[in-house]
C-alpha cells in the first residue's frame, strides 16, 4: 500500500507527542484512524509543505475511495513553518495543531522503529497497524479482520455511534442476511436510532432556544406569513394545503416581514432560528412557535404522522395471537438486551469522551505552561541582554574616556618635545651666529687698519671673512630646516596619535574587557535562524524573479539603458542597474559602455 494505516487512541497520540524524535525526518505519508472520535487523519509530506487533512468517518467507510467528508485541513510551509487551513469543527479547531504534530511524530516513529516491513504488504481495507500504550511504552502490531477495533463513527443523521465501519464486515453481514443466518431487524434498528437522534436534537434545541418560544401561543393563520424549519411529516403537503386554505402564506426564509417561525426541534437547523432572533433584536415581531402548536392551529394535530401508511401496525387474528405473544416476548427480551448493550456502549463512549477531554485539557495546560515558560525566558533574556548592553556601553565609555585622556597627554608631550628640539636648535645656532658676526666684525676692522702694501695679510683676512659668511649662511639654512621640521612634527601629531591609538586601544581591551553576552534561549535562536532563512529565501526568490522577468521584457538585438529598463517595470534606473549588472555577471545580458553611457542587450 502507498500509505500505512494506523489505529490508535488519544493516549497513543499523547505518547507520540511526548517522544523525542528530532533526529528523524517526518517524510512518511500515512493515515490514522482515531478510535475515540469519528476522524480519519491523512498526513502527506510534499516538496514545499506538510499537509494534514481530516475526514469524517461514517458507519461504512472506504479508505481507498476516501468516502468521508473533509472536516479540516492544515498546510505548514517548510521554509517559514507557518500554517494555513480551515475547519468548522470546534474540537478540530482547538486541537488541529496537536493532531498535526502527533502525525509528524508518528512519521518519525516509523523511521525510528523501522516499521516499513510491517505494513509494506498490507491492504488498508483488510488490515492496519494498532498503536497501543503500556508498561513498555508505545507498541505497534498488525491487526487484521476481526482484530480491528470498534471506532466512533458518524451516523446518517449527524449522531455518533461505536461500530465497525469496515467494508469486509459490511459484506459479511449482508451475506449473512441473505442466507438467513442473521435475524437482526436492520430497518427497525435504523428507525430507532433515528428517533433517538431526533430526541437528542430536540433536547439540544430546547436548551439553546426555548427562551424564544411563545408561551401558550394564539396563532392567527389568516393573512400571516409562516416559515418552517426541521419538519419531517409524511402528510406535510396536506398540512400546507390546509394552512393555505385558511389564508396562511408560506415563505422559505426568515425576514422582517415574517409573522411565525414554526420549528420541529427534532430535525432543526440553526440558521433560521438565528435569523429570527436577529430580526427580533432589530424590533421585528417574529414569533417562534413549535410544530405541535401550529398543527393545532390548523386543525391537523391528530392526523399528522412521521410514519408512512405501510408502517402502520397490522391487526392480529385470534389464531396468530399465541405466536404473536411469544414473538413479542422474544422481541422485548432482545430489545432489553439491545438497550443494555447500547447503555454500556454509551457509558464507554462517555468515559472515552471524558478521558479525551481531560487529555485535551492536560495538553492545553501543558501548551499554556510551555508558552508561559517561553514568555518568561524571553522576558528574562531581554532584561539580561539590556543589562549586558548597558554594561558594554559603560565599558566602551570608560575606554573612550581613557583614550581621550591619553590623546591629550600624548599630544601635549609630542608638541612639547618638537618645540624643545626647535628651541635648542635656535639657541645653539644663534650662539654660533653671534660668534661668527663678532669674528667677521673683528676681521673687517683689522682689514681696514692694514697699510696699502699689506697684500698677504689683506688676502688672509678677506678669506677668513668669506669663510665666516659661508658658515653663517649654512647655519641660517640649518635654522630654517629646524623650524620647518618642528612645523612638520606639530602638523603630524594627530596622524601619529591615530597610529598609536590602535595599539593603546588593544591594550585597553585586555585591561577593560567587555562582559560575557547572556546565553540566548534555543527557541529564540531558532526563531532568528528561521527568519534569516526566510529573508534569504525571499531575497533569492526576488532576485530570480527579477533575473527571469527583465530578460523576458527585452528584445533581441536592441540596446537599452538602465532608465529604459526601469520604465518597463515602472521603476527607476537605480532599481534596474544592480539587477542588470548581476545579469551581466552571469552572462544573460551584455554590458556595453558607449558615449559616456552604459547600454545593455540580450546575450
Amino acid at each position: 500500500m502507498s500509505k500505512p494505516n494506523f489505529f490508535c487512541g488519544i493516549e497513543a497520540l499523547q505518547a507520540l507527542l511526548q517522544m523525542d524524535l528530532n533526529g528523524f525526518e517526518p517524510e512518511t505519508a500515512l493515515t490514522v484512524d482515531l478510535i475515540e472520535a469519528p476522524y480519519l487523519f491523512i498526513y502527506t509530506p510534499e516538496a514545499d509543505a506538510w499537509e494534514l487533512k481530516v475526514l469524517s468517518r461514517g458507519e461504512l467507510y472506504d479508505h481507498v475511495s476516501g468516502s468521508g467528508i473533509e472536516k479540516a485541513d492544515l498546510r505548514v510551509d517548510r521554509a517559514t513553518k507557518n500554517g494555513s487551513g480551515q475547519t468548522s469543527d470546534k474540537m478540530l479547531s482547538e486541537n488541529m495543531g496537536a493532531f498535526f504534530t502527533a502525525c509528524q511524530q508518528l512519521s518519525r516513529y516509523i523511521r525510528k522503529e523501522g516499521l516499513e516491513p510491517m505494513y509494506s504488504g498490507l491492504d488498508p481495507e483488510q488490515a492496519g497497524i494498532m498503536l497501543e500504550t503500556g508498561g513498555s511504552g508505545l507498541t505497534a502490531r498488525v491487526v487484521e479482520g476481526k482484530e480491528r477495533p470498534e471506532m466512533m463513527c458518524t451516523t446518517l443523521f449527524g449522531g455518533t455511534v461505536m461500530c465497525r465501519p469496515y467494508m469486509d464486515d459490511f459484506m459479511e453481514r449482508s451475506m449473512e442476511e441473505e442466507s438467513g443466518d442473521c435475524d437482526r431487524d436492520w430497518e427497525k434498528e435504523w428507525r430507532e436510532q433515528r428517533e433517538r437522534e431526533r430526541k437528542q436534537r430536540a433536547e439540544d434545541w430546547m436548551k439553546k432556544y426555548s427562551r424564544y418560544l411563545e408561551k401558550d401561543p394564539r396563532i392567527i393563520v389568516n393573512g400571516s406569513k409562516f416559515v418552517f424549519t426541521g419538519v419531517e411529516l409524511e402528510n406535510w403537503t396536506d398540512v400546507l394545503e390546509k394552512m393555505v386554505s385558511m389564508g396562511g402564506i408560506e415563505r422559505s426564509a426568515v425576514s422582517g416581514k415574517t409573522d411565525y417561525l414554526v420549528v420541529d426541534p427534532g430535525g432543526y437547523g440553526e440558521s433560521k432560528i438565528k435569523e429570527a432572533v436577529s430580526q427580533r433584536l432589530k424590533g421585528k415581531n417574529v414569533k417562534v412557535v413549535l410544530l405541535e402548536d401550529f398543527l393545532a392551529a390548523v386543525g391537523m394535530a391528530d392526523s399528522a404522522s412521521r410514519e408512512s401508511a405501510a408502517e402502520a401496525p397490522v391487526k392480529e387474528t385470534p389464531a396468530a395471537r399465541s405466536d404473536a405473544d411469544a414473538e413479542e416476548a422474544r422481541r422485548r427480551e432482545a430489545e432489553e438486551a439491545r438497550r443494555r448493550e447500547e447503555s454500556e456502549r454509551q457509558r464507554r463512549r462517555e468515559e472515552q469522551q471524558r478521558a479525551m477531554m481531560e487529555r485535551q485539557k492536560e495538553e492545553e495546560r501543558r501548551r499554556e505552561e510551555e508558552k508561559k515558560r517561553k514568555e518568561d525566558q524571553r522576558k528574562e533574556y531581554k532584561e539580561a541582554f539590556s543589562k549586558w548592553k548597558e554594561a558594554c556601553r559603560s565599558v566602551e565609555e570608560e575606554r573612550d574616556r581613557r583614550v581621550a585622556q591619553w590623546r591629550t597627554s600624548r599630544a601635549e608631550g609630542l608638541r612639547k618635545h618638537a618645540t624643545s628640539v626647535c628651541e635648542k636648535a635656535e639657541k645653539d645656532i644663534g650662539d654660533e651666529l653671534a660668534e661668527l658676526e663678532k669674528k667677521i666684525s673683528d676681521a673687517e676692522t683689522a682689514l681696514s687698519g692694514l697699510g696699502l702694501f699689506k697684500f698677504s695679510e689683506k688676502k688672509t683676512l678677506k678669506a677668513a671673512i668669506a669663510s665666516h659668511n659661508e658658515r653663517k649662511d649654512s647655519l641660517k639654512e640649518k635654522l630654517n630646516a629646524a623650524r620647518l621640521q618642528v612645523r612638520k612634527d606639530l602638523a603630524g601629531v594627530e596622524a601619529k596619535l591615530d597610529a598609536e591609538e590602535k595599539e593603546y586601544r588593544s591594550g585597553l581591551e585586555i585591561k577593560l574587557p567587555l562582559p560575557a553576552e547572556p546565553e540566548k534561549p534555543g527557541f529564540i535562536a531558532e526563531e532568528e535562524r528561521q527568519k534569516a532563512e526566510a529573508k534569504a529565501k525571499a531575497k533569492r526568490k526576488a532576485n530570480k524573479e527579477n533575473r527571469d522577468s527583465i530578460p523576458a521584457a527585452m528584445e533581441q538585438g536592441k540596446l537599452y539603458t538602465a532608465a529604459e529598463i526601469g520604465e518597463l517595470f515602472d521603476e527607476s534606473a537605480a532599481w534596474a542597474t544592480p539587477k542588470l549588472n548581476a545579469l551581466a555577471t552571469v552572462g544573460v545580458v551584455v554590458k556595453t559602455p558607449y558615449g559616456g553611457k552604459t547600454y545593455y542587450s540580450l546575450a
